[in-house]
């Protein structure tokens, strides 16, 4: 949201006593609404760099480790995110942030609190779920790997073939939008990753 502060004393410019300490606060009305969710959306889009931080800091010195987090923060998906109505996207970051720290550092119980809470977000982040799992078990974590992977994939069935069928008056999930093209021509999957839609 760094991209989008407004120059001036006046409104969102950052010459505003009130915006001065914080980019964040000098464009969250603006980008997010003055709702309660809007404000929910900022803090934790905000929020997600910090375990972004702590994960590259673990790594690298100070600086680069701070350089990594501006490019985190000025990255197209996360703009994107910030300048949109609010979304459940917002709440992504800082939970799959989180939950890699959490890997990285073997913080057990935060992993399962932040993979709980990812598979309420949406149901297509349920397979990143069990990608996590798959991971720990690759790490030598296979218990808990094992349960995480096969109880996401479970999981990401149930909702996909009885949840969102009732919710839905019977209608299946579809991927649909964006991913269409990925399944017609799955070879240009990596470059999506790293190009705006």
């Amino acid at each position: 949201t760094i991209a989008f502060a407004g120059v001036g004393d006046e409104g969102v410019g950052l010459g505003n006593q009130d915006n001065a300490d914080d980019v964040f606060a000098a464009v969250g009305e603006d980008l997010f609404g003055d709702s309660v969710l809007g404000k929910i959306g900022l803090m934790l889009l905000a929020a997600s760099i910090l375990p972004v931080y702590w994960f590259a800091r673990a790594r690298l010195p100070e600086r680069p480790a701070l350089a990594l987090c501006a490019a985190y923060a000025l990255f197209w998906g996360m703009q994107r995110t910030a300048i949109a109505d609010v979304h459940e996207a917002a709440f992504a970051p800082v939970l799959v942030a989180t939950a890699l720290w959490a890997i990285d550092s073997r913080r057990w119980t935060l992993l399962w609190i932040v993979s709980g809470l990812l598979v309420l977000v949406k149901e297509d982040l349920i397979p990143l779920v069990a990608a996590f799992g798959g991971l720990l078990f690759l790490r030598g974590e296979r218990k808990q790997g094992t349960v995480m992977a096969v109880g996401a994939s479970a999981l990401f069935v149930i909702v996909l073939l009885v949840v969102i069928p009732w919710f839905n008056n019977g209608v299946k999930w579809s991927t649909g939008g964006a991913l269409t093209s990925v399944w017609e021509r799955p070879w240009t999957a990596p470059m999506m990753l790293v190009s705006p839609p």
